[in-house]
């Protein structure tokens, strides 16, 4: 079964050394499921690489090496056109929750698809929780 992946995980894998104990297990599922992201998705990870970048957190090298190795990861990059509501439900969402347009795109990829949502996002698991759609992997 696939599910959608929020950026706040993948910039755990590489940047956030609490978080990616966490984020681990979700890591190990892209060795048997594909993961689904928004179109919006390789510019945020890249957004924020670039920041950490600037911080002196992460070098020019290990991001290029980051990126490198997330384009060998079953991730596949979800395209919406003009003519869908995509943006209308995300802005829904986004108000309805109070989270940014960026996550409230996660939130209604995975409401759409009916998809388990990977988010170290504590907020936009909340959202996810409200809106019925099981957080990935399952809490015990």
């Amino acid at each position: 079964m696939s599910f959608v992946l929020d950026a706040s995980v993948v910039l755990a894998w590489c940047l956030d050394e609490k978080q990616s104990g966490a984020a681990r297990p979700i890591r190990e599922a892209l060795l048997t499921r594909d993961a689904l992201v928004p179109a919006i998705w390789p510019f945020e990870v890249l957004s924020a690489l670039l920041v950490a970048e600037r911080q002196k957190r992460i070098s020019h090298k290990e991001i290029d090496q980051f990126l490198e190795a997330l384009g060998q990861l079953p991730i596949q990059i979800i395209k919406f056109d003009n003519n869908d509501s995509v943006v209308v439900n995300v802005k829904v969402l986004a108000r309805k929750y109070h989270i940014s347009g960026y996550d409230a795109a996660y939130l209604e990829l995975a409401k759409r698809l009916a998809l388990p949502l990977a988010s170290s996002d504590n907020a936009l698991t909340r959202a996810a929780a409200a809106e019925g759609i099981s957080c990935f992997p399952a809490e015990n």
